[in-house]
């Protein structure tokens, strides 16, 4: 019988890709991946529109997006530390 060999990473985020990756792909309405980050549909169509995001068309009207995509359009904010 083969061993079985955990695969190891460079990094977290090359895990993660791996892991979505490596998973069934999922989509969700606009709506959805608008109302789960508190924005509005719009800002999800425009994200589309400029190449930032991917949209994916099941027939003629229906739009949904990748959510582990919408996610990662979420940038960090650059914090300041201050002395004490």
């Amino acid at each position: 019988m083969g061993h079985h060999t955990r695969r190891q990473f460079e990094s977290p985020e090359a895990a993660a890709e791996a892991a979505i990756a490596n998973r069934p792909r999922q989509f969700e309405t606009l709506e959805a991946a608008a109302a789960r980050l508190s924005l509005d549909k719009r800002t999800i169509r425009r994200a589309i529109a400029a190449g930032r995001l991917h949209g994916y068309r099941f027939g003629a009207r229906a739009l949904r997006v990748e959510p582990a995509e919408v996610d990662a359009l979420m940038e960090p904010v650059p914090t300041v530390e201050r002395s004490a």
